[in-house]
Parts: structure tokens; sequence; C-alpha cells
């Protein structure tokens, strides 16, 4: 019996049927008038669960209040208030909480995973229990090296170097080839390759602008597109498959502007969000999941020239709200939350890394 039905008042009543009144006493937006709500007898076939369930749902609606319950028939009073007993219970279980975090068993795919932002995720996910992890970026000698350090790490995950240029046509596809000889469906798929250029606007070349826009946005709806058939395997509704794209704080404010404006990022970053949004109504109903990340500064390579420019570490710490830059942790452990069981009802969502930075009248 769906719950819903309970929050539905019944027209007609029957024998050994249960009615839930509020006399008029309690009633006092009308004060002559006797409101019922009643429950179908299939209620007394419901577990006791169940039955804890349904006065809870009465109890919010307000169909039920302090001195006004009265049970006509059917349950006898004593059970009445077992039931009553039990709602506090109801409240406070939670089904294998100690676990909700865990990725045992499956099986991702990290694209620019050789370093930083990437590799970090990777470590996570490893560490959470995934069974195997493959990395691929442009450079082989880096996934190699990547993998080398995700394999000694000691966990029981087997990290998968497929080296791979996410900007030219046709390498998504082979990657997905490649992933194929390996497992027969994907769990999750961080699509993290990303690019930027700095240049001031009168010299910024339109090349490096599709460049950016190329990795940062078109070749992360290729990865969504040809790896959701391995996507939709792994998913459910119950246990649906993940997808996660970085984004950046530079999409939700205005970037860095100047001799080293990244226009293209920028715009890219943005397009990525509202992306995330798109696919993950295509995809939710599939049992996909897509989710977003928009990272502040984390001291990575890619980021390395810009912190440069902006005044090095330490000032770019102070300009943050809480006095410091991202760390390995802060990127893995939203990796891991958005994937695990405790990440199941988040979709089209977007979390920010910057420790309030892009709460700042500038970036």
């Amino acid at each position: 019996m769906c719950l819903e039905d309970f929050r539905k008042p019944q027209t007609t009543e029957r024998e050994g049927s249960i009615e839930f009144q509020r006399t008029e006493a309690t009633d006092r937006r009308r004060p002559n008038h006797r409101r019922h709500v009643q429950l179908s007898e299939a209620y007394l076939d419901a577990s006791p669960f169940d039955h804890v369930e349904a006065l809870i749902i009465l109890v919010e609606h307000r169909h039920i209040q302090s001195g006004a319950l009265h049970i006509l028939t059917a349950l006898s009073q004593h059970t009445t208030q077992s039931i009553l007993q039990q709602i506090p219970q109801a409240y406070v279980k939670l089904v294998d909480f100690k676990n909700i975090f865990s990725l045992n068993g499956k099986v991702a795919v990290v694209t620019g995973g050789s370093r930083g932002l990437g590799l970090h995720a990777a470590s996570g996910l490893a560490q959470a229990g995934c069974s195997k992890i493959f990395i691929t970026s442009r450079k082989a000698k880096a996934c190699e090296e990547a993998c080398a350090a995700l394999n000694a790490l000691g966990t029981p995950c087997k990290a998968i170097s497929i080296p791979a240029d996410l900007a030219k046509q046709g390498e998504v596809e082979r990657l997905v080839k490649e992933v194929e000889k390996h497992t027969d469906k994907v769990d999750i798929l961080f699509a993290n390759a990303g690019a930027t250029w700095g240049e001031e606007f009168d010299k910024h070349p339109e090349s490096a602008f599709q460049k950016v826009m190329q990795l940062n946005v078109t070749s992360v709806f290729t990865c969504a597109q040809k790896f959701a058939p391995l996507l939709r395997k792994a998913g459910s509704i119950e246990d649906p498959a993940r997808i996660i794209i970085t984004a950046s704080i530079a999409g939700i404010g205005v970037g860095t502007l100047g001799k080293q404006a990244t226009f293209g990022y920028s715009a890219s970053k943005a397009a990525a969000l509202h992306l995330t949004r798109n696919l993950a109504l295509e995809l939710g109903p599939q049992g996909i999941l897509v989710n977003s990340l928009a990272p502040g500064f984390f001291p990575t390579k890619m980021a390395s020239g810009l912190m440069e420019m902006s005044g090095g570490v330490k000032k770019l710490a102070e300009f943050t709200p809480n006095k410091r830059l991202g760390k390995a942790e802060d990127i893995a452990a939203a990796v891991v939350y958005l994937c695990s069981r405790g990440g199941s009802h988040i979709n089209g969502g977007n979390i920010v890394l910057d420790g309030g930075s892009v709460l700042q009248a500038k970036l």
C-alpha cells in the first residue's frame, strides 16, 4: 500500500476501517465541522513500521493533534500507544549508515586523472573502495606514473592507464572501447579534463578560445554520451551511476581579467555548470545522476601560473574567507560523497569548493 494513500481522505466507510478524527474542539478554523481521515482496511495488513510511517504522515499534516486522536475501530488503545511510542525510533533509524560513503566494488573513469584534482579524486575513490579506476590524460607517461602511485596505496583497487587526448575527434570513442576490454559497466565518470588560456582581450586568439571550449565543454558532453551505455548497465533508480563534471568558480563569478584574461575558461565553466543541469534531467530517469564541482584555487600545475600572477599562495589564502586554499582531501571527499549512497539524492547540483571566495566582489 502506497503511503500516498494515507494523505488522501477516503469518501466511504467500510467495516473494519480505521478512522482518525479531529473533533470540533480542536478544529479552530471550522468550529462546526468534523474532519475525518480514514485509512482503508488494507492498512490492517501493513507492517508495524508502516503503521508508524502512516501516523507520522498524519501528525505532520495536522490530521492528528495532541489530545484529539480517536481510533474508533480495529486498533486497541494499547496497540495505538505502542505504535506512537515507536515514532521516535522510526525517525532515528538509518540504513547501514556506517557504510553510507562506501564505494565498494565500483568502477570509475577519471579524465584528466594523471595529476592535480583528477589524481586527488582518484586517490579518494580508490580508498573509498572502488575496484577499478581508469586514468586517462594526454601523456602516457603521466598516466602510468599516476597509476603506479594509486596501486602503491595498498588498497584492493586496480588503477589502469589509458592515455587519450579527449580534445581530438574519435579519442573518446577509442577510450570507451579500451575501457570495455576490462569491464562491462562503469559506475562513475569523473569528467575532469580541462584547459585554460590567458591573454588580454585585444590579443586573445580565436583558436585558443575554441581549444578551451572544445576540451572543457564539447568533450565533456561527448564523454557523457559515449559512456552512457556503460553507465546505464551499472546504474538503477535505487543505486544510480554517477557523472561528475569539474566546473569552476570562474563559471559562477567573473574570471581573471587583464593581461592574462581567461575569457574562454570562464565561459566554458559556466557552460559546464548548465550542461550538468541539462544532463541531470536527461539521464536521471535512466539511473544516472549528474552533478558538478566548482573549485576555487588549488595548488595544481594548471593553476600555478595564475596563482603567481595573483600574488602567490599566501596572498590568495588571505583573500579567502577561511584563510587557506584547497587541499587534496577537499576535492577527494566531495567526489566520494557525490558518488556514494550519501549523495544518491543529489542530481543537477553543484558543490563549490573555494572556502567562500566566490562570495567576494571579484574572484
